[in-house]
């Protein structure tokens, strides 16, 4: 039989919400310092505008 408590942190409740989950998330910050190598430079804008207004 296999230990269930193996990888959780004793004394850290989960999150149950998705406020709790996203509550300490932070912007990925300036997304140009990203590439997508198989795109052509318009559509590589196009979507990193997407990702932006996310």
């Amino acid at each position: 039989m296999s230990d269930r408590t193996a990888n959780q942190v004793p004394g850290v409740p989960a999150p149950t919400t998705i406020a709790e989950i996203i509550r300490d998330l932070e912007p990925m910050g300036n997304p140009s310092e990203f590439t997508v190598d198989d795109l052509p430079p318009e559509e590589e804008d196009a979507f990193f505008a997407i990702i932006e207004n996310l």
